[in-house]
């Protein structure tokens, strides 16, 4: 299903006549999710996510055609549902847990233990800061919409909560938004160092060249993220550069920021 509304909305992307079946699309998947288990509901936070967007997409070309009146207005959609809050919530308690337990002087005594709850309450801090920000934008949501309500028929003062209501809804969503994706489960391997083996193509000394400028290129990413780097095997090219190159990289989320880069690299001279 989730292939089915990104197929719908690279499809409709150039073709504004299609803006309409992007949102039949997402609305079938989103419909069947309510059925589902417990284990697939974990994924509609993203489909909630790409439904909202389709509804953006296709309101100005509905109102273009005359679908919806001019100031009719989408009901907004929140990327959160009660599953994925309670599963903050409890991501909340077990960090709270976590940081008491490195004050104990027997968590203290024992540093393998020590550091496993240091790796995983690390793991969860970003996730537990950003619902910490989401919940004091909600409160001061509140605090508008409740003060536009209270404002009676002082037209300042209810402008005034009106334009605070719409600027904190579009940080609200943007937490939402975040949340959504920080809660997408991560993979297992992310966590760990690479080997990162270069080798020139064809091309003689320039390949070599090539190869050797993405040599320093990896190594100044890997310093600018500090992780360490140690040199494994190391071929130098003729006329300079390497015709292979080994590097281990170590350090913090390695892999998962260089998963992506078994690939082949090619130079181009321009003119």
């Amino acid at each position: 299903l989730d292939f089915a509304i990104l197929h719908a909305l690279r499809a409709a992307a150039p073709l504004h006549v299609e803006a309409q079946s992007i949102c039949f699309a997402a609305n079938a998947a989103w419909r069947h999710t309510q059925h589902a288990s417990m284990a697939s509901r974990r994924r509609r936070g993203m489909l909630q996510l790409l439904l909202a967007t389709a509804m953006r997409s296709a309101e100005p070309f509905q109102r273009a055609s005359g679908a919806v009146p001019p100031r009719a207005r989408v009901a907004p959609l929140r990327a959160l549902d009660s599953f994925m809050l309670g599963r903050l919530d409890e991501m909340r308690v077990t960090f709270e847990e976590m940081t008491a337990r490195l004050a104990d002087p027997d968590v203290l005594e024992d540093m393998d233990l020590m550091m496993k709850i240091s790796k995983q309450r690390s793991d969860a801090e970003t996730t537990v800061n950003a619902y910490e920000t989401y919940e004091g934008l909600k409160e001061e949501f509140d605090g508008a919409e409740e003060m536009f309500r209270e404002a009676g028929g002082d037209a300042e003062l209810k402008e005034l909560a009106r334009e605070e209501m719409k600027e904190l809804e579009a940080k609200l969503a943007a937490a939402e938004a975040e949340l959504a994706l920080l809660l997408i489960p991560k993979d297992p391997n992310d966590d760990k160092n690479v080997m990162l083996e270069i080798r020139a193509g064809t091309g003689g000394g320039e390949a070599a060249i090539w190869a050797g400028d993405l040599v320093n290129a990896y190594t100044r990413y890997a310093g600018s993220q500090n992780w360490k780097v140690q040199t494994i095997d190391a071929s130098p090219g003729d006329d300079g550069g390497f015709r292979q190159y080994t590097m281990e990289i170590r350090g913090e989320s390695v892999f998962s920021k260089l998963k992506f880069e078994s690939r082949a690299a090619r130079f181009i001279e321009n003119g």
